[in-house]
């Protein structure tokens, strides 16, 4: 609550959840314990619900070589992964990793991404856009 400047954990639908809040306040002190000092970027918390996605373990994740260890390997991420920014890279793996399971989530994703790539200036700082068209 000291870190999100609140009295109250309700507003981000954790607050029932004990050991979740215990381990993201472990995280957040051993963060702020080594060298990550400043945390100002991380502005909510929120849970993972289980029954939103399908869930894999690394067996399955492996054998569908959805990520793949070897650099030579090719895998669904590497083919899908198109992605300007290390913040959509990581999103990318999560989707890849946790598929959705509810079709009007899936399509509403879908049409972000078909938006995204329509629209790809509006991705794009000023000097990316310089740099895209030589």
């Amino acid at each position: 609550m000291k870190h999100f400047q609140t009295h109250s954990l309700k507003g981000f639908g954790v607050d029932a959840l004990h050991e979740g809040i215990v381990a993201a306040g472990a995280i957040l002190y051993y963060l702020k314990e080594t060298e990550h000092p400043n945390l100002q970027h991380i502005t909510s918390i929120q849970r993972i619900d289980r029954d939103d996605y399908l869930w894999m373990d690394k067996f399955t994740i492996r054998n569908l070589e959805l990520l793949g260890g070897n650099d030579n390997a090719q895998t669904l991420l590497k083919v899908l992964d198109n992605t300007v920014s290390p913040m959509g890279a990581r999103l990318l793996k999560r989707w890849v990793v946790m598929p959705l399971k509810d079709l009007r989530r899936i399509n509403e994703r879908l049409e972000l991404v078909e938006f995204f790539i329509k629209e790809i200036d509006t991705l794009l700082d000023k000097k990316s856009r310089e740099l895209r068209e030589v």
